[in-house]
C-alpha cells in the first residue's frame, strides 16, 4: 500500500479542499445494500477512510462504524471530524483487514482503492463480508475547469480547455513522476478494480459533480493531494543550503500550482484579478462501485 497521507497538515487540507461525497452516493450505496427507512444495519467498515468524510455521511445508517487507516495522522483529524457513539477508528492496512470472518455488512473505501493492493484487499473483503454483504468502491477523477464571469468574448468552454491542459502538463505531469503514483492513478484503474471484484453482482455508476471554486480554492486542492504534497517537501530539503528568503524565492518559481494560476490568468485575460476574485467550475466525475457477495446456498 502506497502512503503520501501522512501529515496533519494534508489530512486538514484533505477534508477541506478535496470533493464531498453527494448525498445521491451515499442513498445509491444503501439502497443496493438493501436499507429500509428507520432500521440500522450492523457493521460498516470504512477502509482507508482518511480524515473521515465517508465515515461520517456512512455511519447514521449502522449500529456500528470501525474506520481504518495506517496513518495516524489522518486518523486524529478523522476522530475530529466524525465524533459519534458509533464510530471508532484504528490503525491498519487495507491488506490485512481487522475484522472477523463474515462479520460486516459493507465494506467501503473512499478514493482510495488505488493506492493499496487491490488484490489482497479485496480478498480480504470477501473474508469479512457476511454473505449478502456490499462493496461500494468511490473513487473520482481530475477536475475540468471553466471560468465564471469574466468580461470576454472567448467561448467559456474553449478557456477551460486550456485551464486543463495547463492543470495537466504541470501538477498532474510533476505528481505523476512520483513512485507509483503513475500506475495508481492510471485512466484504466476503475476498471481494473471493477474485473478484479469477485462477486457476480456488481456494477458502476458514475455522478458528476460541480463545485464553485475561486483559484486560490483550486491551489489548496493542488496542495491537498499528497504526491504535491511530497514533491514540495523533497524540494524544500533539497534547498536547505540557501538562505531562507532565497529557498520561499525557489519554491515559488518551481511550484506548478503557481505556474498553473498564473498561466490560466493569462489565457483568461484576467491577470490583473486577485487568485481569490477568479471565480471558476471545478466538475468531477466520481466513480461508484457496487457489488454483493452471493448469499450461502
Amino acid at each position: 500500500m502506497l502512503r503520501y497521507y501522512e501529515t496533519t497538515s494534508l489530512s486538514k487540507a484533505g477534508l477541506k479542499y478535496h470533493p464531498k461525497y453527494p448525498s445521491k452516493i451515499i442513498e445509491k450505496a444503501m439502497q443496493y445494500a438493501g436499507y429500509n427507512e428507520g432500521e440500522t444495519l450492523d457493521f460498516l467498515l470504512d477502509v482507508g477512510c482518511g480524515a473521515g468524510q465517508a465515515t461520517k455521511l456512512f455511519c447514521p445508517y449502522f449500529k456500528t462504524v470501525l474506520g481504518v487507516d495506517p496513518s495516524l495522522k489522518q486518523l486524529e483529524t478523522a476522530k475530529e471530524n466524525c465524533c459519534f457513539d458509533n464510530v471508532t477508528f484504528t490503525e491498519g492496512v487495507a491488506e490485512d483487514l481487522p475484522a472477523a470472518n463474515e462479520s460486516v455488512d459493507m465494506v467501503v473505501s473512499g478514493s482510495a482503492t488505488h493506492w493499496y493492493n487491490v488484490e489482497a484487499f479485496l480478498k480480504e473483503t470477501e473474508r469479512v463480508l457476511k454473505p449478502g454483504g456490499t462493496l461500494i468502491v468511490l473513487d473520482y477523477n481530475s477536475p475540468k475547469f471553466m471560468p465564471v464571469g469574466l468580461n470576454t468574448k472567448a467561448n467559456a468552454e474553449e478557456l477551460g480547455k486550456l485551464a486543463d491542459g495547463i492543470y495537466a502538463k504541470y501538477p498532474v505531469a510533476a505528481m505523476l513522476k512520483e513512485p507509483g503514483v503513475a500506475k495508481a492513478y492510471r485512466k484504466t484503474r476503475y476498471e481494473e478494480i471493477f474485473e478484479a471484484v469477485p462477486f457476480l453482482e456488481k456494477r458502476i455508476e458514475y455522478v458528476p459533480v460541480t463545485s464553485l471554486w475561486s483559484l486560490d480554492d483550486a491551489v489548496g486542492y493542488i496542495n491537498s493531494v499528497g504526491p504535491y504534497e511530497q514533491i514540495v517537501r523533497k524540494r524544500m530539503n533539497d534547498l536547505q543550503h540557501l538562505p531562507a528568503h532565497e529557498i520561499k524565492e525557489k519554491l515559488l518559481e518551481l511550484d506548478e500550482a503557481e505556474k498553473f494560476v498564473k498561466l490560466t490568468k493569462e489565457c483568461w485575460d484576467c491577470t490583473e484579478k486577485k487568485d481569490s476574485e477568479v471565480k471558476l467550475k471545478a466538475s468531477f466525475k466520481f466513480y461508484v462501485l457496487l457489488a454483493k457477495k452471493a448469499h450461502k446456498q
